[in-house]
């Protein structure tokens, strides 16, 4: 029961790091989309050349100024907006001169969403984006992990959104993320925009309260397991009390019984033989 209630104090201590971590990150993923907007190039850094911090980049607020590249459009396979599936339109647009960016000439697009069944392709064209150039507003996103697919798949479909993979197919600086656009901005038309993120939990997975609750669940089980060889040992006490007891009125009792017997067949005897 010690090592139990040693096991039962070390998660609960690892639940206490997991609830410090996710009020930490909720609070700073919520102080990121309530920044005031800033230029993108303050925000990430090009690919090669640093990891951004999901600390300080995630649904942090930017703005740009470029022109789509509609050419190298991709749809992102397995996506969902408004409890609707479909593909993301991941279109690349390449940044003006006088954008405020001396280092990056590109930047991942996510326009929204166009509905399709599970992976099938989309029965609908996809809508083009505005050649002329755009000034843009969303909120930063990280990249997803591992490769994205292209070439494995259908024409212009991806599994996840790579700028690693598309820098390498662009042939031209890029930025480590991809910007997702608010509704109504330029390029968004008959798409479906992306959903606003949640922040009562932006950091996803168990919400603040799960994680204290986990944290009084193992101390109390700790509790419990060091209590147990003593209520266990108070039961076995208190039962051989007990058994001690029955056993001596039993004894006594069938003393007093045998006696009983045996003055009756005496007497049956005495009856018999004596007469």
């Amino acid at each position: 029961m010690l090592v139990v209630a040693i096991s039962c104090v070390a998660f609960g201590s690892w639940q206490i790091a997991r609830y410090e971590w996710k009020h930490d990150t909720n609070s700073e993923l919520r102080r990121n989309n309530g920044a005031p907007i800033i230029p993108l190039s303050q925000v990430l850094p090009l690919v090669g050349k640093g990891t951004p911090n999901a600390d300080t980049t995630e649904y942090r607020r930017v703005t740009v100024t470029g022109t789509y590249d509609a050419t190298h459009e991709t749809l992102v396979r397995g996506q969902v907006a408004s409890a609707q599936q479909g593909f993301y339109i991941l279109t690349p647009l390449r940044i003006s001169s006088n954008a405020n960016t001396t280092d990056a000439t590109t930047i991942l697009v996510v326009r929204g969403l166009l509905p399709a069944r599970n992976s099938e392709p989309p029965k609908s064209p996809v809508p083009a984006p505005p050649t002329t150039e755009v000034t843009l507003t969303g909120s930063v996103r990280l990249p997803d992990k591992g490769h994205d697919g292209y070439g494995q798949l259908p024409a212009d479909q991806v599994e996840s959104v790579s700028p690693t993979d598309q820098a390498g197919r662009l042939q031209q600086p890029l930025y480590n993320g991809y910007l997702q656009l608010d509704a109504s901005q330029p390029g968004t038309t008959d798409l479906i925009a992306l959903d606003a993120p949640d922040l009562s939990n932006p950091a996803g997975g168990a919400v603040e309260p799960q994680h204290f609750a986990y944290i009084v669940q193992w101390y109390l089980f700790a509790m419990f397991a060091l209590a147990a060889p003593w209520v266990m040992a108070r039961s076995e006490l208190k039962r051989e009390g007990t058994d001690n007891d029955d056993s001596g009125t039993t004894e006594h009792d069938a003393e007093g019984n045998a006696g009983a017997e045996q003055a009756v067949i005496a007497r049956k005897l005495a009856d018999r033989y004596g007469n």
